[in-house]
């Protein structure tokens, strides 16, 4: 597996991607997506197997700390901050439990360590026990709003430098 930028040629697999991973009312668009990958395309980011297939993504971005982004809206004037947002991070159904998730986060913190001093991400569909695993706490001040799902919840970790 190798990790790496997202190219032109990615996008409808990433879309697929997520179709595999999320109930229909949380589908974004394309054009969605592609927006917070022009905010921050450094840590936005394709696993790839040997064929450069794509086995998972992660689209992420930095954000003002303790605050969610509206869902399914494309950002704009989002200005450099010292928080990162993870927007989404899904694999494959094909190659769930292998360990690419796990990969892929250890790449986003790589990334993140030098400029980000915390990382957020709104859990939906049961994803908190994934995101307590990699070091992840849940925050209860901080509601998502109805749209990401009824057991959505708001999770953050601070980056050890």
């Amino acid at each position: 597996m190798l990790i790496r930028p997202i190219n032109i040629d990615d996008w409808n697999s990433i879309y697929k991607i997520q179709t595999q991973n999320y109930p229909v009312n949380l589908y974004e668009s394309l054009d969605i997506l592609k927006s917070k990958e022009a905010i921050c395309p450094t840590c936005c980011f394709v696993a790839v197997n040997a064929q450069n297939k794509v086995l998972g993504y992660c689209l992420s971005h930095y954000y003002v700390r303790e605050k969610i982004p509206k869902f399914n809206k494309p950002l704009k004037n989002i200005h450099h901050c010292n928080h990162l947002f993870i927007h989404d991070m899904a694999v494959s159904i094909n190659h769930k439990r292998t360990g690419i998730g796990k990969e892929m986060f250890k790449h986003l913190e790589i990334l993140a360590l030098n400029s980000f001093d915390k990382i957020s991400l709104v859990a939906v569909d049961g994803a908190d026990s994934f995101w307590l695993s990699q070091g992840f706490n849940v925050n209860t001040t901080i509601k998502p709003e109805k749209q990401y799902g009824k057991h959505a919840v708001y999770m953050e970790k601070a980056l050890l430098k």
